[in-house]
């Protein structure tokens, strides 16, 4: 049988309405919420204490952001370049950078510091 323009397009349409779900089905009814005021270390108490890696930041009522896990990454790299000088021997960086993560109110508690 020839395929009929617009046929496989249609089939698409009704499985996706027969299978499909709505956003409202699998979205989190009133999810947690930060401002981009809110303090890291708070945002790692709530990501730490809700089990969640996600956060929308919220600006009034407008969603203009969304912090996540993996974005605090980048903070612990540039104290990771700070801590000490490119020419330092491995032992005292790593040393260096857990006793200035240790330091740090946002930490996250997960974070090991290891060695080659």
């Amino acid at each position: 049988m020839a395929d009929v323009p617009g046929r496989n397009g249609r089939i698409a349409a009704d499985f996706v309405h027969s299978h499909g779900r709505k956003v409202g089905e699998i979205m989190t009814p009133n999810p947690l919420t930060v401002t981009e005021d809110t303090p890291l270390d708070r945002i790692v108490q709530i990501m730490e204490t809700s089990s969640v890696k996600r956060l929308p930041v919220l600006r009034g009522n407008r969603l203009v952001g969304i912090v996540t896990r993996s974005d605090f990454l980048a903070a612990v790299a540039d104290l990771a370049s700070a801590a000490a000088a490119p020419s330092a021997d491995d032992e005292r960086i790593r040393n260096e950078v857990a006793t200035v993560i240790a330091q740090a109110a946002w930490r996250p508690c997960e974070l090991k510091v290891a060695g080659p």
